[in-house]
């Protein structure tokens, strides 16, 4: 539905070999595929690849140091009260930072 609306489409394919010209799009969205890759540096040189200059790049992974929490938090069907306990996003800031080599065009 929110592609729909977006005017927009998705697209499937191996994240390593994208069938898509440089800087194809504005805005990439690839949210918890990262670590199902052999290759990860491959990945996100290939999407830094396709994005345009300036371009939005949300790359999402899991926090392993959440994951027993929030499978704990399915199981019991609290998942809602996980979200407004969760702590900033330093973390996240700093796993950012950790690639901006890659990047870089």
């Amino acid at each position: 539905r929110a592609i729909a609306r977006a005017g927009s489409r998705g697209l499937v394919a191996d994240v390593c070999r994208l069938a898509v010209r440089d800087q194809s799009f504005d805005v990439v969205i690839s949210s918890e595929m990262l670590e199902h890759t052999d290759a990860p540096e491959r990945a996100i040189r290939e999407l830094s690849r396709v994005l345009r200059v300036n371009g939005l790049l949300v790359l999402t992974t899991p926090n392993r140091v959440w994951q027993g929490a929030v499978r704990a938090a399915s199981r019991l069907r609290l998942r809602s009260m996980l979200r407004r306990s969760a702590p900033g996003r330093q973390s996240d800031r700093a796993s950012a930072r950790a690639w901006p080599h890659l990047l870089k065009r």
